[in-house]
This record gives C-alpha cells, sequence and structure tokens, in this order.
C-alpha cells in the first residue's frame, strides 16, 4: 500500500453486534426454515429461502416495529418522507 501512497488507517472488523438486525434474521431463518428442513438442492433450498423472506416482509408481524409487517412500515416511512419532501420545496 505504502508504494501506491494509499494510507493505511487500521483494520476495521464487523462484529455481529454492530448489526443486530441482520443477526435476528439470520437467527430466525435458521430455526424456522434451515432446521425444519431437509433440501435436495440448491435449487429447492433457493426457493424455500426465497418464499421465506416474501412471507417475512409481506406477511409476518414483527414486534418490533409494533405487530405490524415491515412493508406496513416501509410504506407509512416512504408516505412521511414524501410529505417532509414537499414541505420543504414549498
Amino acid at each position: 500500500m505504502s508504494s501506491l501512497r494509499c494510507p493505511v488507517k487500521g483494520e476495521y472488523f464487523n462484529t455481529p453486534e454492530e448489526n443486530s438486525y441482520i443477526e435476528a434474521f439470520h437467527s430466525i431463518l435458521e430455526r424456522e426454515v434451515i432446521e425444519r428442513n431437509e433440501f435436495a438442492s440448491y435449487y429447492e433450498a433457493k426457493e424455500t429461502i426465497q418464499r421465506f423472506i416474501t412471507h417475512y416482509n409481506q406477511s409476518r408481524l414483527h414486534r418490533s416495529i409494533g405487530f405490524i409487517i415491515p412493508q406496513q412500515k416501509w410504506e407509512e416511512a416512504m408516505v412521511c418522507n414524501t410529505t417532509k419532501l414537499k414541505k420543504l420545496s414549498n
């Protein structure tokens, strides 16, 4: 790196504590899908996980966001952001 004249500022390591949301999702995915199924192929595993992710985001109620689905929370945030942008532009 020094030959490229790029300063090295130290190393950075990710830890599970830095993104508790994805760690929680991985735990739920493992518990509800991986441990309950025996997949015959990569394709079958991929399809099952994709169905679970769709269910997780569009059907499953989440306690941490007030027992609504993430899609609802996303839509609420988008309406709120659009309203704020309109107010700022006026």
